[in-house]
């Protein structure tokens, strides 16, 4: 069980070039496992002409997990709006 406090997401082998993200099942215990979701740099950069909550939704992740991509990956503040 994991610790109280500890991520929502299962992390998957990865490289500070890539992401590679399991997202959790969801509480009801659904019969389909969703399918990992490999994020690089070249991705996000690719959605930064998009609010943050829209490039989340396009690689679908959520806001939380889309932001902990962007700071493993180094970046620090989504470029949208600069």
């Amino acid at each position: 069980s994991p610790c109280p406090g500890s991520s929502s997401l299962q992390h998957a082998p990865q490289t500070k070039e890539n992401i590679i993200i399991r997202p959790r099942a969801s509480p009801g215990g659904g019969a389909q496992a969703k399918k990992q979701v490999k994020i690089t740099l070249e991705v996000l950069q690719s959605l930064y002409s998009k609010p943050m909550k829209e490039a989340a939704r396009v690689t679908g992740i959520s806001i939380t997990a889309f932001k902990r991509v962007c700071r493993d990956l180094g970046v620090r503040a989504w470029p949208y709006r600069f």
